[in-house]
């Protein structure tokens, strides 16, 4: 494995990187930070992960895969409850 830092805007990588953050499985609001960014670009991320956090008991250390329309992928990773 290589591994590489790059600086740009995470949301405008090309398609062959998938992106990841960590969100509350308690909640869900992803209403700030990084999360808010990922919710204005990727519209059904939000729901995608509240109904995944839900299925689960809002289960700490799970990662619901969400894949967008153009096949980009996220990793929202359930750190804190």
């Amino acid at each position: 494995m290589q591994f590489k830092i790059i600086q740009h805007d995470l949301l405008k990588m090309p398609k062959e990187y998938v992106m990841a953050h960590n969100i509350d499985s308690g909640e869900t609001a992803m209403g700030a930070g990084v999360a808010l960014a990922f919710c204005k670009t990727f519209p059904s991320l939000r729901g995608h992960c509240k109904l995944y956090a839900s299925e689960h008991n809002h289960q700490v250390g799970l990662t619901c895969r969400y894949v967008s329309l153009d096949d980009r992928v996220v990793y929202n990773m359930f750190t804190t409850k």
